[in-house]
C-alpha cells in the first residue's frame, strides 16, 4: 500500500501533474540560466577589474616620480628680502630707544620703546649668527637705508670705545651688536625700575612709612593680585641690584643713582615685612639685611 501511495505522487497519466512539473522543472531550466548570465558577467567584471589594476601598477611610478616628498622649513629658507623687511622695520625702533638712551629718559612710558628696540637688534643678532653671508648681502641696503645705516654705526662705535679698535670678523662684529644691545635692555630694565617704584607707592604711607595694616588685610584675605604683585617686586629688585653693580644705575638725569638707592630700601622694607607675615623666615633675614645696609649706607658703585 505505501509503495502505491508514492506512484500516485509522480503518475504520469495525471495530466494536469504533468503540466504543473514542466513548467517547474522550466523554472529551474531558466534559474540555471539567470545562474549561467550571472557567472559570465561577473567573469566579465573580474576581468576588467584586473585589467584596471594592471593599469593602475603601471602608472603608479609614474606618481611617484612627480610626487616629491615636503622638506621643513629651517633658518635657511629664509631669503634676504625678509631679512631686509623685517631690518627696515626695527630700525627706527633701535633708533627711538638709543635717543632715550642718550637723553636718560627711563619712565615706565618708554618701556614698551626699550623693548621693540631690543627686539630689534636681537635681529641684527639672529641674522649675523644664523648666516654671516646673508648680512653682507644686506650691506648694501644697510647703507642705503639711514636708520639701519645709524644702527650699525653705533654698535662699531661702542666696540671701538671698548676695545680700541673696530671690529672685522664676524665675532667681533657680533659682540658688537651684542654690547648695543646689553645697553638697550639696561634701559628697558630701568624703566620697569621706575614703573616698580610708581606701583609700590600704594603700600606706604604719606608720611613714608610702610602701611603695615594695609599688607596684613591683603595677606589675610589672600588677595592674588597682591601676591602677584610681590612676585614681580622679588624680579625687579634682584634686577636693580645688578644695576647697582655695574655702575649704570641712573634712574633719572642728574640723580646719580640715588633714585635707585631709595627704591631698593623701599623695595626690601616691603619684602621684609610681607616674609615675615608669611613665615618665611629665611627670605625675611636676606631683604631685612639688604633694607638695613642701603638705608646706612649709599651702596651705588659710581
Amino acid at each position: 500500500m505505501a509503495d502505491n501511495d508514492f506512484d500516485n505522487l509522480f503518475d504520469d497519466n495525471d495530466a494536469g501533474s504533468q503540466k504543473n512539473n514542466d513548467d517547474l522543472f522550466a523554472f529551474d531550466d531558466n534559474e540555471n540560466l539567470f545562474k549561467k548570465e550571472e557567472l559570465s558577467n561577473s567573469k566579465v567584471i573580474e576581468e576588467e577589474i584586473v585589467e584596471l589594476e594592471s593599469n593602475v601598477i603601471e602608472k603608479e611610478p609614474e606618481i611617484a616620480e612627480t610626487i616629491k616628498p615636503q622638506k621643513k622649513r629651517s633658518s635657511q629658507d629664509f631669503i634676504c628680502d625678509m631679512d631686509a623687511l623685517l631690518l627696515t622695520a626695527q630700525s627706527p625702533m633701535i633708533i627711538e630707544g638709543m635717543k632715550y638712551l642718550t637723553m636718560k629718559k627711563f619712565s615706565a612710558d618708554k618701556k614698551s620703546t626699550f623693548a621693540e628696540a631690543v627686539k630689534g637688534i636681537e635681529l641684527f643678532i639672529t641674522i649675523l649668527k644664523r648666516n654671516p653671508n646673508n648680512y653682507y648681502k644686506l650691506s648694501e641696503l644697510i647703507s642705503e637705508d639711514i636708520d639701519c645705516r645709524e644702527v650699525e654705526r653705533s654698535a662699531m662705535s661702542l666696540y671701538f670705545s671698548k676695545f680700541s679698535t673696530s671690529p672685522e670678523t664676524d665675532i667681533q662684529k657680533l659682540n658688537a651688536f651684542e654690547l648695543f644691545r646689553d645697553r638697550l635692555r639696561n634701559g628697558y630694565y630701568k624703566c620697569l625700575i621706575n614703573d616698580s617704584r610708581k606701583r609700590i607707592k600704594i603700600y606706604f604711607l604719606y608720611s613714608g612709612g610702610l602701611n603695615k595694616e594695609k599688607i596684613i588685610a591683603l595677606i589675610n584675605e589672600n588677595n592674588s593680585q597682591f601676591h602677584n604683585e610681590i612676585g614681580h617686586l622679588v624680579t625687579i629688585a634682584d634686577i636693580a641690584f645688578k644695576l647697582t653693580k655695574t655702575g649704570n644705575s641712573e634712574l633719572t638725569q642728574g640723580m646719580k643713582g640715588r633714585d635707585m638707592n631709595s627704591y631698593i630700601v623701599r623695595s626690601c622694607e616691603l619684602l621684609s615685612f610681607y616674609h615675615f607675615q608669611t613665615g618665611h623666615k629665611k627670605n625675611e633675614n636676606y631683604y631685612k639685611r639688604l633694607h638695613e645696609n642701603y638705608s646706612r649706607y649709599f651702596v651705588i658703585r659710581e
